[in-house]
């Protein structure tokens, strides 16, 4: 019974460090809700699950930039920043994982996690682009 219990309270208290750990890291990582929502079942169906919600992000990334681009007088310079930032995002979420195995099956769920991340950072970056109206901003049509 006395070893029951220990283990009961060894495991809390990993849980609680583990949560502790996680929150603290959810101000940063804007993954964080689509990786929740993405924690049941097995690990193919988490991957499964955040492999759409990377798409998901993905398609509003787009619909921003299609914004963007379309209010702009001349999107040359925007397009080539977003060729620029994808090769980085890739290249970034490659390095964020070369600690995992590419076979191993916690791999896409870090791969995805990242580029829902860095996705997310860059759609606030291209909403605050079409508030912009100042001295010097891109010139609008």
């Amino acid at each position: 019974m006395r070893a029951v219990l220990t283990l009961v309270v060894v495991a809390f208290g990993a849980l609680m460090a583990s949560a502790f750990a996680f929150s603290q890291d959810d101000r940063w990582d804007f993954a964080a809700p689509h990786k929740k929502r993405c924690s049941l079942g097995t690990m193919l169906d988490m991957n499964r699950c955040l492999a759409d919600e990377y798409k998901k992000v993905d398609a509003r990334l787009n619909d921003v930039y299609r914004q963007l681009t379309a209010s702009l007088a001349d999107p040359s310079a925007l397009r080539k920043s977003q060729a620029a930032w994808v090769k980085f995002r890739d290249l970034d979420c490659e390095y964020a994982s070369s600690g995992i195995t590419t076979d191993g099956s916690l791999r896409p769920f870090n791969d995805n996690a990242c580029r829902i991340d860095m996705t997310e950072k860059r759609i606030r970056d291209l909403e605050r682009y079409l508030q912009w109206d100042c001295n010097g901003c891109p010139p609008r049509k």
